[in-house]
């Protein structure tokens, strides 16, 4: 018996409901994406953790430094402009932590014997999404510069900002205190204090057109200036009750957008980025090796739950200038 074809309407109808299904479907795998890409950014966060427990056991229980330009070491013959042999940042001092033979600095050639530096390079970022960059070693993280960058105690005002004016250079006796780590049991409120979190990405760092890295150390900006790099944690929340700024949470195509890009409440463009689940989530680290999520609400002071005291210390006891 000669079978039935199936009619025009019929194969419409067919198309029509697979057509509907995947409408239906698509949203919900992109979801799945999405939060599958924030569960592997708080995964590798905590093993970023680890590795810097690691690092401080044999280093008098401190945090590795944000960075270090490497000034007083030698110079790296032929480098223009002049770059040190021992420049170099946190990721790059814990990697050898996490596989023996790696590199610890800029200049010795990039050693990562096990590709560990996908480590540091979230998928839902610029640099994570092109396959191009693959073989460079830009970061999409940046460090609690106040924790990894200062140290706690009674400096000076005048010290503390002659030492943001150079930051380059070094200052004599406890002045250069302020570029020293903070050692973890210096640390008060450690499931609360985030030493490392997403942080936006600026292109064009040194590493040609649109290489899209994170700075090694993040900035926190409220209105026009550097607020939190001058002051203790309550006159954070005097004078910023609603919180940190969000800023205008995106990436930057030169460090002159950063300095230039104002959004809500006069801010400037910071570090931080809430770049999880459509810009909505950001990803930290704290110092008692947990990680947590932060939601982004909406554009300036109070646009998400993200505190100064997340931030800064309890027992900073800087003068303001």
């Amino acid at each position: 018996m000669r079978r039935r074809a199936f009619t025009l309407v019929e194969l419409l109808v067919v198309i029509g409901i697979i057509a509907l299904l995947i409408s239906v479907l698509l949203p919900v795998l992109n979801r799945a994406r999405a939060a599958s890409n924030s569960v592997y950014c708080l995964s590798s966060l905590k093993q970023m953790g680890v590795a810097i427990q690691m690092y401080a056991g044999p280093n008098k229980g401190s945090l590795p430094i944000a960075y270090w330009d490497g000034l007083t070491s030698p110079a790296i013959p032929g480098s223009s402009p002049v770059a040190y042999q021992g420049a170099t940042d946190w990721a790059w001092l814990i990697l050898p932590y996490l596989k023996r033979g790696a590199s610890s600095t800029y200049s010795d050639g990039g050693q990562d014997p096990a590709g560990l530096w996908k480590l540091f390079k979230d998928v839902d970022t610029q640099s994570g999404n092109r396959s191009d960059l693959d073989g460079q070693q830009v970061q999409t993280y940046g460090a609690n510069q106040i924790l990894f960058g200062f140290s706690p105690g009674p400096l000076t005002s005048t010290a503390y900002q002659a030492t943001l004016n150079n930051p380059m250079g070094s200052l004599p006796g406890a002045a250069d205190d302020a570029k020293k780590p903070f050692k973890f049991n210096q640390i008060k409120r450690s499931s609360e204090m985030i030493l490392i979190m997403d942080a936006a990405q600026i292109a064009n760092q040194g590493r040609g057109v649109d290489s899209w890295s994170s700075d090694a150390d993040l900035t926190f900006m409220q209105g026009t200036n550097y607020d939190c790099r001058m002051l203790n944690l309550d006159q954070m929340i005097a004078r910023y009750p609603q919180g940190v700024d969000s800023g205008t949470n995106k990436d930057f195509r030169a460090y002159v957008n950063l300095q230039i890009d104002k959004g809500p409440n006069n801010a400037r463009g910071n570090d931080m980025r809430f770049r999880h689940m459509k810009n909505t989530k950001l990803n930290a680290l704290f110092a008692d090796g947990s990680a947590s999520t932060f939601t982004y609400k909406r554009p300036g002071p109070g646009g998400s739950d993200l505190q100064w005291s997340n931030l800064i210390p309890n027992d900073l006891r800087y003068k303001v200038p």
